[in-house]
């Protein structure tokens, strides 16, 4: 009798842990939180964003360059953007493999990514849903035949980039872009970020469609509200006071969203293609009428933005209400005083003076502040004179 009794306790005990061990892996899911591991305040900062599709191993010298030519001209920060392949919007199959025009090899992220640590650059890794076709429809309308397993499929992949982030030390991962139809679905984008977490330790993001930043149900559970910002800067007239204005009042709107979550804005595409409607649908970048370019289009979109923005741009604790802007877009192997780039034409090109004036006057402001905390960091390491140790001024 005792001994059935032994065996009966010993039984329900290894059932009760059992249970235990399960139940704080579905608790911890529910109240994934921020990582809280954002630097100390200080000035914003600025960069480009660079795209990274599948190329060849003789092509990774050109976008080794493009980092190079970045830090070179001041910046601060790199995102890169490279893609996940699904065929269509119903495809419920994300593919990782590595194929001409689509997912970038394995090596090559971590390659472009070690170099801009090298060069002292944040890095963003920003992966996004490349769809080969849009008959069904784009990113921000999926609709596949079972979202269990587009969700499967899709955490499988967030994962394979957290791992290359972690590996190398890279300052922010999105785990999503402009996932439109995916943003109500919080449980499951909650189940997301908890998977990532456990494999990246950096900050976490989700980059949101300029219209659509309200709608995310997870902003909560990440470290930085990101938004790819192509606003209708038009709407209140062309002048550059109008401009201004109007991006002020699109400033305002964010900041009162971000300030509501307490998260700071990451800014993770801003561009204006140097086409005659690039300041009113800066997103739309064909030019199938070969239109001659305009990039004093893109100078009047920078200079209205730079201009409304000063204030935050300008302060030693801006990165509070903007920890970065990125803008869209360093084009590799880039020549002063070349065509543009052919997958992305009138986009910015980096090193057309015509078009970057702005940015250039932006990147002297960034290389005086860095001179002057090299200066202000070589001072406070000296050591105080004292009457018993006078500081030797004479070699």
């Amino acid at each position: 009798m005792l001994k059935k009794l032994i065996t009966t306790a010993l039984a329900t005990f290894l059932i009760i842990t059992l249970i235990t061990l399960c139940l704080p892996a579905a608790s911890t899911i529910q109240n994934t939180k921020p990582s809280n591991k954002l630097s100390t305040p200080t000035y914003p900062g600025i960069g480009f964003a660079l795209v990274l599709h599948h190329i060849e191993d003789r092509q990774l010298k050109h976008y080794l360059t493009a980092v190079d030519q970045i830090a070179e001209q001041g910046f601060t920060h790199l995102l890169l953007s490279t893609p996940m392949t699904s065929k269509n919007a119903h495809d419920a199959y994300i593919s990782l493999k590595p194929s001409k025009g689509n997912t970038a090899k394995r090596k090559h992220i971590i390659a472009i990514l070690n170099h801009a640590n090298e060069k002292n650059l944040k890095t963003t890794l920003m992966p996004i849903l490349w769809l080969k076709s849009h008959d069904k429809g784009w990113r921000g309308k999926l609709q596949p035949p079972n979202w269990k397993t587009w969700w499967a499929n899709y955490q499988t992949a967030i994962t394979y980039f957290a791992k290359i982030a972690q590996q190398t030390n890279t300052t922010t991962l999105s785990v999503g872009s402009e996932l439109l139809s995916t943003e109500s679905m919080k449980s499951q984008w909650t189940q997301t970020i908890h998977l990532t977490r456990k494999h990246f330790t950096g900050n976490l993001t989700y980059s949101a469609n300029f219209d659509h930043y309200t709608y995310p149900t997870f902003w909560d559970q990440l470290d930085l509200i990101a938004i790819n910002a192509y606003y209708d800067i038009t709407t209140n007239g062309t002048s550059p006071a109008n401009l201004k204005s109007t991006w002020q009042e699109i400033q305002t709107q964010i900041l009162a969203y971000t300030k509501s979550k307490n998260k700071p804005l990451l800014i993770t595409e801003l561009g204006y293609p140097a086409l005659p409607w690039g300041l009113e649908k800066p997103y739309d970048y064909t030019n199938n009428n070969n239109l001659k370019l305009d990039h004093s289009v893109q100078q009047k979109g920078y200079d209205a933005f730079i201009n409304s923005w000063s204030p935050i741009l300008n302060s030693p604790q801006g990165s509070t209400q903007l920890s970065a802007v990125h803008c869209y877009l360093w084009q590799p192997a880039s020549i002063a005083g070349t065509d543009p780039p052919k997958d992305h034409p009138g986009y910015l090109h980096p090193l057309d003076l015509q078009g970057t004036k702005t940015l250039q006057n932006w990147v002297k402001t960034l290389k005086n502040r860095s001179n002057q905390t090299k200066t202000n960091q070589t001072a406070s390491k000296q050591p105080k004179p004292t009457p018993n140790n006078p500081i030797n001024t004479t070699n």
